[in-house]
């Protein structure tokens, strides 16, 4: 299934819930079932073809660092390293 780039979509987790955008943290969570605009998401294409995961409500770029732990920090499409 293709998926249109630039259509807000909800990634829901094997628990049945969402990834959403956590305010004051910009950390990423999946709470609940929700799909309000925290929990949506853009799919958007760079330069390089590689697809980012973005937030529609923040429209920072999901990241995910060595801990594992993962981010809308900011909008930088590069390798967060």
């Amino acid at each position: 299934m293709d998926i249109p780039l630039s259509t807000p979509i909800c990634l829901k987790a094997h628990t049945g819930n969402n990834i959403q955008y956590q305010p004051f943290t910009n950390g990423a969570k999946c709470v609940n079932t929700n799909t309000l605009a925290w929990e949506q998401l853009m799919l958007h294409k760079t330069g390089d073809n590689k697809i980012v995961i973005q937030s529609r409500w923040n429209n920072h770029n999901l990241q995910v660092r060595e801990d594992g732990s993962c981010y809308f920090a900011n909008q930088n499409q590069e390798l967060y390293v």
